[in-house]
């Protein structure tokens, strides 16, 4: 539901720009028909929206040849997570965590890349008491499941790669 809608508002962004989506095999033929459903409600080329077979939890996202994918990307939306309250943590350290470094260093590989979008969540609030505002992720708080924990944990991932210098 996420990715279509983003996939949606990018294009209709001035300059046609074209939109590449990691999607994980199993999923490939309802992206297939997603992104058809798409292009014709948008009433663009179905050629702005691409498909690419990848795995955020693999070095490389999985790809054939990350490098040359990483050619040309100027931004980068990053919402891919598991997010069953009920996880396993280490499934959930595994694609929360582990996928969002390997995105973040598919990232650094970008050298044209003028933004990286990270979709969280209020919940690496975790148990926090009070007011939690954006600047506030690291306040010693609890989780209640391992999916809070491991988005939390993600989100510190990110901030570290902003602090050093990823737009």
């Amino acid at each position: 539901f996420l990715g279509s809608e983003l996939v949606r508002r990018i294009l209709r962004r001035p300059g046609d720009p074209k939109v590449v989506c990691l999607v994980q095999d199993k999923f490939a033929d309802l992206a297939r028909e997603r992104a058809a459903e798409i292009a014709a409600a948008e009433k663009v080329a179905k050629s702005r929206i691409e498909l690419v077979a990848g795995d955020i939890t693999r070095s490389g996202l999985g790809l054939e040849d990350a490098r040359a994918a990483a050619r040309g990307v100027t931004e980068i939306f990053h919402l891919a997570a598991v997010y069953d309250l009920s996880v396993r943590r280490d499934v959930a350290l595994k694609v929360n965590v582990e996928g969002t470094r390997n995105v973040l260093d598919f990232a650094a590989a970008c050298s044209g890349l003028d933004r990286f979008q990270y979709v969280s969540t209020c919940y690496v609030s975790g148990r926090w008491a009070g007011i939690f505002r954006e600047d506030d992720l690291e306040k010693g708080q609890c989780f209640n499941n391992h999916y809070e924990e491991t988005k939390y944990l993600a989100e510190i991932e990110v901030r570290r790669r902003m602090d050093g210098g990823m737009p």
